[in-house]
């Protein structure tokens, strides 16, 4: 107890002095201590003694019990040193490249676990498990080709094996059987050829190993057969797509190199096999490719390390040369398909592409940046989108819709298109391939 003094008035020490000089008021020396005797009546003194205010610390902190609050605190702290100390190993790992890696003990791709697929350039591995069993596996590429009366479409199903359906008219049925077992899985697609050519049909795709493979489909045989490109040892970018052309017996197709990420010519004839033709400047990586061909006209399209659509022209006369500047920002995950144009005197390529609103759209590179007609809605943005034109300008784009199912849109290829789904369960029959 602190004691806090007060001075006393005059009048109250003239009090307290006629107090002690009476009887009852006195004090008294008893060895070393000095007290009072017998104070009856001491209404002042020249100090007064209050105790010191007591504060109690309060019992709750925000509400929460004090010894709960300050636990949670603890908690919070270690938790948030546990979380540094854990991106601090995975950022030393994965500099190291212990983190994603894609290669197991034996040197393959998948680390030697068939339930998940990946590749190398930082291609992260997917478990698949889930997916088995599936007719069409999420995030399936997409390839279609006029094929006579009806159109041949490629998908990969569930297990990573390349489907292919037909299409004549309005309906669609898929073959029974698998016509490819050995693509990697999301591996992209690409297919060409005419029935009234080489009638045959050319379906280009990766391997496990990123290889380019190609497989033949033709009248002659009772199944598909390995192409030559299966021979020519050329591996692409793990995230590379594939776009191809046939005119005049002459196949071009285009990928991503592994190591420089520029954009890969290969020309195919059957006098001369497969070789390499130009090289373009680099992609951003996984950059979509689509091409456009008519009479002696092809274009090129693809997204630049600048996130810019490229436009590329090749002509018989002049070969290659810089295409349109766009200015277009494109998201290189977004699909990409052209057609050629309707009226050769009027080259206007239509293109069908993907936004990050899942929304498909069409445009053109005359159209004002910005606009685009909005024909549809896809599962994902980064889904694969492909297009078709016939001889009379019919145009069927191929895409999965919001809700999972393979849908085809058929029309003039702007806003009078008609949707229809694709069955894609197989069927009871097989026809022949």
């Amino acid at each position: 107890m602190s004691v806090i003094s007060a001075p006393i008035p005059s009048f109250e020490m003239e009090h307290v002095a006629d107090l002690e000089r009476q009887d009852d008021f006195k004090t008294v020396t008893e060895g070393s201590e000095r007290v009072r005797k017998r104070v009856e009546f001491a209404p002042y003194a020249s100090k007064f003694e209050y105790p010191e205010p007591q504060y109690a610390p309060p019992s709750n902190i925000c509400g929460i019990r004090r010894k709960v609050f300050w636990a949670i605190i603890a908690f919070v702290i270690v938790l948030n040193v546990g979380t540094i100390a854990g991106l601090v190993v995975v950022v030393n790992r994965s500099k190291d490249g212990e983190l994603f890696s894609t290669k197991g003990n034996d040197g393959s791709e998948n680390g030697g676990d068939a339930n998940t697929a990946g590749g190398g350039d930082g291609e992260i591995k997917v478990d698949v498990s889930a997916f088995k069993g599936l007719p069409l596996l999420p995030g399936t590429a997409l390839s279609a080709v006029n094929w006579g009366n009806d159109t041949r479409v490629y998908y990969q199903n569930g297990d990573g094996k390349i489907i292919q359906n037909y299409c004549g008219g309005m309906s669609c049925s898929p073959a029974q059987n698998p016509i490819i077992t050995d693509a990697k899985y999301f591996s992209p697609l690409e297919s060409v050829g005419r029935a009234d050519s080489n009638n045959s049909i050319h379906i280009f795709y990766l391997s496990t190993d990123n290889a380019l493979r190609e497989r033949i489909l033709s009248n002659n045989s009772t199944g598909p057969t390995d192409g030559p490109l299966s021979t020519f040892n050329t591996r692409a970018h793990s995230n590379s797509h594939i776009s191809a052309t046939f005119s005049n017996g002459e196949i071009k197709l285009y990928y991503q190199d592994a190591a420089s990420l520029r954009l890969q010519e290969l020309l195919y004839t059957p006098a001369t096999g497969w070789k390499n033709g130009s090289q373009f400047p680099p992609a951003a990586s996984g950059s979509r490719i689509a091409t456009a061909i008519w009479e002696d006209n092809l274009r090129l399209y693809f997204v630049n390390e600048s996130n810019i659509l490229v436009e590329q022209r090749w002509a018989t006369r002049d070969g290659w040369s810089e295409g349109t500047d766009t200015g277009r920002e494109f998201d290189p995950r977004s699909s990409l398909a052209a057609v050629p144009p309707k009226d050769p005197s009027n080259p206007i390529v239509r293109m069908y592409s993907t936004d990050a609103y899942n929304e498909l759209f069409t445009f053109t590179l005359k159209d004002p940046v910005g606009r685009k007609g909005v024909i549809g809605n896809v599962r994902d943005m980064a889904d694969d989108v492909t297009a078709t034109q016939t001889s009379d300008g019919v145009v069927s784009v191929w895409f999965v819709e919001r809700g999972g199912d393979l849908m085809r849109k058929t029309g003039n290829g702007e806003t009078d298109m008609r949707s229809a789904s694709v069955r894609v369960a197989a069927s009871d029959q097989d026809p022949q391939w």
